[in-house]
């Protein structure tokens, strides 16, 4: 006769994380190493793939982690941070490909550039504006329909 299982071990489904604890401080020493470089080498950007491939998991599996584990999240922050200071960094210093750096910060990290826009109007239609913001003020609007 086969033994019951118990209800608790019917709720786990899937492989068991590969998460530890000390994976945190395998994120810090990563960017430490990408950050200083030994003699030789030249730094490295530290990247969410650049993780999943020490880890050897998918970056779905990163992200997944990083929901799960707070102090994951946070150390995933430090990569993120990282990663744009060597960003700009090898921009302003001319190291890196500006191009390719300008789209990493704008899609990674939210930096954009400003455009001011000027609009030139001329006398009459400005005075035309006028006209109508006066006329409409405190009136009450007709709706025909």
């Amino acid at each position: 006769m086969t033994k019951r299982k118990d209800p608790k071990d019917l709720k786990k489904r899937g492989r068991k994380s590969k998460y530890k604890p000390a994976n945190v401080t395998k994120v810090e020493k990563y960017i430490q190493a990408c950050i200083t470089p030994k003699e030789g080498k030249e730094r490295e950007i530290p990247t969410r793939a650049g993780l999943s491939m020490l880890f050897n998991v998918s970056l779905a599996t990163i992200d997944t982690w990083g929901k799960s584990h707070p102090e994951f999240l946070v150390a995933l922050g430090r990569v993120k941070m990282a990663q744009q200071s060597q960003l700009i960094n090898r921009c302003l210093n001319g190291t890196g490909n500006a191009t390719i750096g300008k789209m990493l910060l704008s899609a990674n990290h939210g930096l954009h550039e400003r455009q001011e826009t000027e609009h030139d109007v001329s006398d009459e239609l400005k005075d035309l504006m006028k006209e109508i913001s006066g006329k409409g003020a405190g009136l009450p609007i007709k709706v025909v329909g």
